[in-house]
Formats: C-alpha cells, sequence, structure tokens
C-alpha cells in the first residue's frame, strides 16, 4: 500500500514536525522549537512532482524509478535516508533524534513537509510503475499461454499424424508379409509342377520376406 493509499485511509491529514520560521534568519543558540503542523494530503499531493511515464520498466529497479521525482531542494528523501544512517543521526533515537533532524533541516531552510512530499512522490512513481509492470508481465503470460495453447493442438496434430504414419508402416509390412506368403506358395506349386521334367531347380523359391526399411 503506498502512503497516499495509507493517507486516505487515516483520515486525508498527516502531522509533520517543523521548526517556525525556516528560511528566516538562524535563530538564537539553543534547542530548537518543535511544532506539530496538520498537512492536508491535498497540499502534499499539489507539492509532489508529476511522476514521469513509465516506460521500459522491465529494464529498471525500482530504486531506479523512485528516483525520478526530485524536490526542488538538493534535500529529498534518499538523500535524508543516507543521513539517517551516518553520524550523528545513525546513533539517535525518538524524539532526540527527531529535534536534532528537524533542526538541521530548518538550518537548511528545508521544510519538513518537503520532504515528505518527495518520499510521496517516489513511493507513487514506484507504485504506478509496479502496477504497469504487473500489467505487461500479465500481458506477456497471456501471449505465453495463448501461444502455448497454440503449440499444444500442433502438437497433438503432429502426434496424431505420426501415429497414422506408423500405422500405414505396421499395415503395409503385414500386408507385404502376407503378399510374400502367397509369392512363395505359388512358386512352390511351380516348382513342384516342373520337377520331374528337369534335372535343376528352375523356379525361385524365396523363404525369407525381404524388409521394407
Amino acid at each position: 500500500m503506498s502512503l497516499i493509499d495509507r493517507l486516505r485511509r487515516l483520515g486525508g491529514t498527516l502531522g509533520i514536525v517543523h521548526v517556525p520560521g525556516v528560511g528566516a534568519p538562524a535563530p538564537a543558540p539553543g534547542p530548537a522549537k518543535l511544532v506539530m503542523r496538520v498537512v492536508s494530503l491535498a497540499d502534499l499531493a499539489a507539492a509532489m512532482p508529476a511522476p514521469r511515464p513509465a516506460t521500459a520498466v522491465l529494464a529498471r529497479s525500482a530504486a531506479e524509478i523512485s528516483g525520478d521525482p526530485t524536490a526542488t531542494s538538493a534535500w529529498n528523501a534518499p538523500r535524508l535516508a543516507g543521513a539517517l544512517r551516518e553520524p550523528p543521526f545513525a546513533t539517535l533515537t525518538g524524539d532526540e533524534l527527531r529535534a536534532q533532524l528537524v533542526a538541521h533541516l530548518a538550518a537548511a531552510g528545508v521544510a519538513a513537509e518537503q520532504v515528505v512530499a518527495d518520499a510521496l512522490a517516489r513511493d507513487h512513481a514506484i507504485d504506478t510503475a509496479a502496477v504497469d509492470l504487473r500489467a505487461q508481465l500479465v500481458a506477456a503470460r497471456s501471449t505465453r499461454a495463448a501461444r502455448r495453447g497454440e503449440l499444444d493442438a500442433q502438437l497433438a496434430a503432429l502426434t496424431s499424424a505420426r501415429a497414422a504414419l506408423d500405422h500405414a508402416d505396421s499395415a503395409d509390412a503385414t500386408a507385404w508379409a502376407a503378399w510374400w506368403q502367397g509369392k512363395r506358395a505359388v512358386e512352390e506349386d511351380l516348382a513342384r509342377a516342373i520337377r520331374p521334367l528337369i534335372d535343376r531347380p528352375l523356379v525361385s523359391v524365396d523363404e525369407a520376406v525381404p524388409p521394407l526399411g
């Protein structure tokens, strides 16, 4: 389920922590004041860059696809994810992580909702690509299934035709053997008839049936 779908299930709004006055002159030293601001889904969606059409999706990974939408700031969701794996954020948790992260973004003049919108855009891009990829794979599978059915039908026809050829060979061999037996019977009668009249056999009497192949 995408972030947008999850937000819809939660009522269409999201609380985002920020530091008031982002982009204003740097505040006095001390802990940053954190404020929870409720942002509507419509506002976040409006801030999301339109995803590029999913083309050649089969050759692209989810990471490549999610990199398409970009925030206007150098700070975006992937960069933030990378920062969370490095000091000082990697060892922080809970409220301490939240406070330092938001303060870090505020010092860079970046509103938290800007990064959230970027994450939504990237999530939407890979969700859209997943739908397109699945459609391509389903279509390819359907095409292969149809072709497989054609080949099965051809195979069945070829198997039947081959069986008919084998049957014809067998029938020919049986008929040839029967005909040869008749030939030998006639030759034996002919040889028997003239044997008293000659001093050597003249009529050929072949015993074995010559093979057909």
